[in-house]
């Protein structure tokens, strides 16, 4: 999926929260994660929306770039490759709605 000239690679599904600014990526689109609702599937809904996995790909000239990302849930690691080439471990700490006001 593309979006803004970024590439989203397994994601099915860029969502808006009432609650934060932003897009959240999910694994699954809003439709199967409902349809898990009940019957002992809940932790089918929740692995849905995790961003495990998801990567952001893009090409840029410039030498430097700012790009904001949050946990929503639990503390996550984010991983940032250069091309091929392994670059940094950024830990991300969960946003709260309080802290955009």
């Amino acid at each position: 999926m593309i979006h803004d000239g970024i590439l989203f690679y397994n994601v099915e599904q860029l969502e808006e929260s009432p609650l934060l600014p932003g897009l959240r990526l999910n694994r699954f689109p809003s439709e199967v994660r409902e349809s898990l609702e009940g019957g002992g599937y809940e932790r089918g809904r929740l692995v849905g929306r995790a961003s495990t996995g998801c990567e952001l790909r893009f090409v840029s000239e410039s030498p430097c770039i700012r790009i904001g990302l949050s946990a929503v849930d639990q503390d996550g690691d984010l991983l940032v490759y250069r091309g091929d080439y392994f670059h940094s471990v950024i830990r991300l700490k969960p946003a709260s709605s309080d802290s955009y006001n």
